[in-house]
């Protein structure tokens, strides 16, 4: 039995079911603040990265910064940090 050929309109409506896209919703995430607190004073995530990242563009040979992993000892004031996985320093005075 031959084919049946495929009209124009057939095809465009092949074309629109093939190229249309199932549009999914995504829900927003919510916006997260952290904030550190030491004998009645406080300080948000934030804030201390902010201080980190300008005390590590100071130093001389400073690289990008890339990643940045902080570790916060409100009982000693300071913040160790860790710059791109390689360099470690601290920065007292966070509060």
């Amino acid at each position: 039995m031959p084919k049946a050929k495929k009209t124009d309109s057939t095809v465009a409506n092949e074309v629109a079911v093939a190229t249309t896209a199932k549009k999914t919703t995504r829900k927003p995430s919510a916006k997260v603040e952290l904030f550190i607190e030491h004998n009645g004073i406080q300080a948000s995530t934030d804030v201390i990265a902010k201080k980190i990242k300008a005390a590590y563009a100071e130093k001389e040979g400073a690289t990008v910064v890339k990643t940045l992993k902080i570790y916060v000892k409100p009982e000693e004031n300071t913040a160790y940090y860790v710059v791109n996985g390689e360099e470690e320093c601290k920065l007292e005075g966070i509060f």
